[in-house]
């Protein structure tokens, strides 16, 4: 399967720079002081990504222990 990601860190880009070593397309998004994303920061990550060149699309939330978030995402299946 070709796959991508969405990655969500509250500064950094340490969990893209995961996925990139790996050779995925991914976009990692900062989401400032919340500690989760929202569908609005998952549609701007869409938009810079290869859809059409991917099969699978994985959405890495930022939600903790401290910060739980079960937000809808458009997704089909959460893990």
């Amino acid at each position: 399967y070709r796959i991508g990601a969405i990655a969500g860190d509250v500064v950094a880009r340490l969990d893209a720079s995961r996925f990139e070593k790996l050779g995925i397309p991914v976009i990692g998004l900062n989401t400032g002081k919340e500690c989760h994303l929202d569908a609005h920061l998952v549609e701007h990550g869409l938009s810079k990504l290869p859809l059409d060149k991917l099969d699978i699309l994985f959405i890495e939330n930022v939600g903790n222990l401290i910060c739980p978030r079960i937000l809808n995402l458009g997704s089909i299946n959460g893990l």
